[in-house]
């Protein structure tokens, strides 16, 4: 994979027994519990650093390029959802910016509130479930980030957040835990999210049934931001290290209920002595209890962790 690549990765978690499911509510339907011992393999495939390769073309070359391209990761995606009945399809960020289209989109001829980004089209129609935000989100401002997000940013540069529009953005959700408003000191993403799948799982008895799963998914990028976005961020937000976000955020996940946690971070692995403030600290993230998949960008691999 090249800085400018996109790459699949495929980890696999198992979860040991699957949860049942009850309603208080007497006038609801009830759900069959699901039996204990019950089993299922989630795959989990994770995208990153697409950079808006949605074709495989190299805009400055203007010459095919077979190296790179979302629409040949589709295959692969594709591909694998063939092979595993379940699975989740993540993305760990440094999307919105890296080729010629990117660049046309926001600084040439920006895209409407109404227009959903060329690159946010194609991953919707992929059936992403969940995102991060990379270092180079930043890259074109927080106006823009929030635009093409659909989000509203609480940053002091942004009109308040009762003001702003909601635009046209991914149909899935994007989370970030460690990138904090300057006024309102809470993240300017959601943090987290609980996904519920249904899976299909096998029982005790080798009878297949169809279970619910809870997912929590918890984003996190470089704390470097604010020295290569400095122009953008300053005085905007402020960063809070990957370790002591993911030490706050990942008890909540488990007491909401999330039965597997996996953590997306756009940020490499370093030995190095842990720092709040490191470019590549997602190896301290695995040292979290509670978070059960690691997925990184920014790097050649990703991790599992059991």
């Amino acid at each position: 994979m090249t800085s400018h690549n996109k790459a699949l990765g495929l980890l696999l978690a198992s979860t040991a027994m699957l949860a049942a499911c009850g309603h208080d509510n007497d006038d609801a339907p009830a759900t069959p519990a699901i039996a204990d011992g019950t089993k299922a393999t989630l795959a989990m495939l994770e995208t990153t650093d697409i950079h808006t390769n949605v074709l495989s073309y190299d805009y400055f070359k203007l010459a095919e390029d077979k190296s790179i391209g979302l629409e040949r990761t589709a295959t692969l995606i594709a591909a694998a959802r063939q092979e595993f009945p379940n699975t989740m399809l993540l993305d760990d960020g440094d999307t919105i910016q890296g080729t010629a289209l990117a660049d046309y989109q926001a600084l040439v001829s920006p895209v409407s509130c109404q227009t959903t980004l060329a690159v946010y089209k194609v991953m919707n129609a992929l059936k992403y479930d969940a995102g991060t935000i990379g270092n180079h989100e930043f890259n074109y401002g927080l106006p823009f980030l929030a635009q093409v997000t659909g989000s509203k940013l609480d940053v002091p540069n942004l009109p308040p957040v009762a003001q702003q529009a909601v635009c046209a953005g991914p149909t899935f959700p994007l989370v970030l835990s460690n990138v904090m408003g300057a006024k309102s000191a809470q993240p300017i993403f959601k943090p987290y999210t609980i996904i519920e799948k249904q899976v299909t799982a096998t029982g005790p008895d080798g009878k297949t049934v169809t279970a619910p799963v809870k997912v929590g998914v918890i984003g996190f990028t470089p704390p470097a931001i604010m020295s290569w976005d400095k122009r953008n961020l300053e005085g905007n937000v402020y960063t809070n290290g990957l370790k002591e976000s993911a030490e706050k955020y990942v008890p909540q996940m488990k007491a909401e209920g999330a039965q597997i946690v996996v953590a997306l971070s756009h940020g490499g692995l370093d030995n190095s002595a842990y720092s709040p403030t490191m470019e590549n600290g997602s190896y301290y993230l695995s040292t979290v209890p509670g978070i059960d998949v690691l997925m990184i960008g920014r790097a050649r691999s990703t991790a599992c962790r059991p």
